[in-house]
């Protein structure tokens, strides 16, 4: 059974987001090994919000899966387990850049995340999807503008594999 998890809120009035996520959990070697690599980023370049604590170093090792589900009720795809285990295989690192910061991430190939993003669109509503084509990926650390550039390439992570059967 591939279901047993899903990152949505217990119940509707208690929602601190509009939308809901499915992710998977990175396993704890190379959740270590993205640590390592996000402790190498020196402070001086974090992007930190007093606001919010979600920005700097990623704490929670995580691929999302599908963001901007419009429902709290896990039972809605449940359908997911009849998925087979995901394998992941991780890349080089790459960033994306947004108007107040970079974000450094590991690329991941994966079919099976593909296969599974598509599977969540065909079950549930995605309003609040904010990115259509999906292209799989790990934030290690959310950096100041224009400071991701010279982790680009980085290869400390490429070839990492791992199998999971939850989401």
């Amino acid at each position: 059974v591939m279901l047993s998890r899903f990152t949505l809120p217990a119940e509707s009035k208690t929602r601190k987001h509009d939308y809901s996520n499915t992710q998977i959990s990175i396993p704890k070697a190379a959740a270590s090994k993205m640590a390592d690599l996000g402790r190498s980023i020196p402070d001086s370049e974090l992007y930190v919000d007093p606001k919010d604590s979600s920005y700097g170093r990623e704490t929670e090792p995580h691929i999302t899966v599908r963001y901007g589900l419009d429902t709290d009720n896990p039972a809605d795809l449940q359908k997911l387990s009849e998925l087979p285990p995901i394998k992941v295989q991780m890349g080089r690192v790459s960033i994306f850049e947004t108007d107040k910061y970079d974000v450094v991430k590991v690329d991941v190939d994966s079919q099976q995340l593909r296969e599974a993003n598509k599977k969540v669109g065909d079950l549930v509503a995605v309003p609040g999807e904010t990115h259509k084509d999906y292209k799989p990926h790990a934030t290690i650390a959310y950096v100041k503008k224009g400071e991701g550039k010279k982790y680009v390439g980085n290869k400390s992570l490429e070839g990492q594999s791992f199998e999971i059967n939850e989401i």
